[in-house]
């Protein structure tokens, strides 16, 4: 398999199939073995949860950073703003208000 890590990060396809060929299952059964709500797992992908983020990474044995630098510093620290509810609000006031 073609890796598609970059300094952007692991692509969702790439960490899909990472977990189910490690996990030897599907995202579904990773998530009732690691005690997470399957939805939850899935959205992790496309926006920061931190719990799931951490789970998913510590379980592939790399940094959250590594898997996704646009939401974790190097250190695995939350960069604050990025993909937070209040910055969506904030955007969505600033597109109406440009309107």
């Amino acid at each position: 398999m073609a890796t598609t890590k970059s300094a952007k990060g692991w692509e969702r396809p790439y960490i899909r199939a990472e977990i189910e060929v490690k996990f030897g299952g599907t995202l579904s059964d990773f998530a009732k073995a690691k005690g997470l709500n399957r939805l939850t797992l899935y959205s992790s992908f496309t926006q920061r949860t931190p719990t799931c983020n951490r789970v998913v990474a510590e379980f592939l044995g790399v940094s959250v950073h590594s898997l996704w630098p646009h939401w974790y510093h190097p250190n695995g620290d939350v960069i604050a703003g990025v993909n937070s509810k209040s910055t969506r609000n904030q955007m969505k006031r600033t597109k109406a208000a440009a309107a």
